[in-house]
């Protein structure tokens, strides 16, 4: 087995690499960092990743020192900040802590592409309610499908939208297709999702709604996905 036992456990009987480490005598720790561009901040995760209740506070200090940390006097100014941002660096990746907080991130974000004329009129309806898919949105699949070959919470962008469905293509470039059916059960947008959603992905940057209840490895997993 090869993982971070540090990251998100499943959703409900999860935390196999911790049982793994807890019970095997054979436990080879890797501790060299390759993802970041900048040694120190690689060196600064490492310490996140050994985040405990005792050294919380000093690790959430050197966030502040580092300028990390935004503030903003509203749920609605965080959002509108963050979609900014997005729009600034498309390959950004933002995840949430909770479905809600990435639901208002994902629509205001298409809101601001479909004002800068980024994406068609056409459109379906997605499993959320009151949220429609156009071409040119980044979407999110939430079910495996074996026939159109997409898995849970994997992303691509919406290329075409027929009454069969929807045409999306991955970063491998490759096309696949949707039937109606899956579109309206298992699709909703993707350009935000909480941190189960980006747990594994690598980005350029990357960008953390903070919220109560968040816990350490949803802070651990936020930020470390960006490579700047």
């Amino acid at each position: 087995l090869v993982g971070d036992s540090m990251q998100l456990n499943a959703v409900g009987r999860g935390g196999v690499m911790q049982l793994a480490e807890r019970y095997t005598g054979n436990v080879v720790a890797m501790r060299d960092v390759h993802r970041f561009k900048d040694p120190d901040y690689a060196r600064f995760t490492l310490r996140l990743h050994d985040h405990t209740r005792d050294n919380a506070e000093r690790l959430t200090g050197e966030l502040f020192d580092r300028r990390m940390v935004h503030r903003h006097g509203s749920d609605e100014e965080t959002v509108e900040a963050i979609a900014d941002e997005w729009m600034q660096r498309p390959r950004t990746a933002i995840s949430t802590a909770t479905n809600e907080q990435a639901d208002m991130v994902n629509q205001t974000i298409q809101n601001k592409r479909m004002e800068a004329g980024q994406l068609g009129t056409g459109h379906c309806h997605g499993m959320i309610d009151g949220q429609l898919i156009h071409v040119g949105d980044r979407i999110m699949t939430r079910a495996n499908d074996r026939t159109s070959g997409v898995a849970n919470r994997q992303t691509f962008t919406v290329t075409r939208i027929t009454a069969q469905g929807i045409a999306i293509q991955g970063d491998d470039k490759r096309t696949r297709h949707l039937t109606a059916d899956y579109v309206r059960e298992h699709v909703q947008l993707g350009y935000a999702a909480t941190t189960y959603g980006v747990e594994g992905i690598t980005s350029p940057d990357a960008i953390f709604y903070a919220a109560p209840g968040a816990a350490g490895s949803d802070l651990y997993v936020a930020l470390t996905r960006g490579k700047n």
